[in-house]
């Protein structure tokens, strides 16, 4: 082969690859809007499509001299991806784009009902189809979404306003939260009680 053919190959390489790097790290960063879709998403499909797609790319890479020519750049984007989603950055965005009518759903929450699913409503990208109060203080919690991968419980995800307590509406077990913005947190509870 000639050099001159090894420098094409390896500029093709820096085109296709940092512009797929870059479209992956943007939807997986759409992704991050909904809480908990993700862990659901990375469960089924990318942890293994992602041990695969590493596989392949350093067997192709071997033995060839700078094969990787954008690595920087799909570094730093990867790196910079990671980092926005495990500070939850999108969430954040998108709820506070929608923040307004979340505060309008918490003053319609029903009074002395435990957790109650509702007609589904659109709010922004999220569509609500439960909201629950605590029963000894003043959190409310609106379910966005549920997981994909629960069969025999559900694992409900969403917005919490003021919550205190150490479960929700929706479950107990796996009860945690995020701080969003105030009084706000991104929640996720598992209803197996036992």
């Amino acid at each position: 082969m000639r050099p001159d053919t090894q420098d094409d190959e390896a500029d093709r390489e820096a085109w296709t690859g940092g512009p797929t790097t870059i479209l992956v790290c943007v939807v997986l960063l759409m992704l991050g809007v909904w809480p908990g879709l993700l862990r659901d998403l990375a469960v089924i499909t990318f942890l293994p499509v992602l041990v695969a797609l590493v596989f392949v790319m350093g067997w192709r890479a071997r033995g060839r001299a700078g094969a990787m020519p954008g690595w920087p750049v799909k570094t730093t984007c990867a790196a910079l991806t990671f980092t926005l989603l495990v500070c939850h950055v999108p969430q954040r965005v998108a709820f506070a784009a929608c923040r307004g009518s979340f505060e309008a759903l918490v003053a319609e929450a029903p009074e002395g009902v435990f957790a109650t699913r509702i007609d589904p409503r659109r709010i922004g990208p999220y569509t609500i189809d439960g909201i629950g109060k605590e029963v000894d203080g003043p959190g409310v919690y609106i379910r966005v979404r549920r997981s994909l991968v629960d069969l025999l419980d559900t694992t409900s995800y969403g917005f919490a306003y003021r919550p205190t307590g150490d479960s929700s509406p929706f479950g107990g077990k796996g009860y945690a939260t995020v701080p969003l913005a105030g009084d706000w947190y991104a929640f996720e509870a598992n209803n197996d009680w036992f």
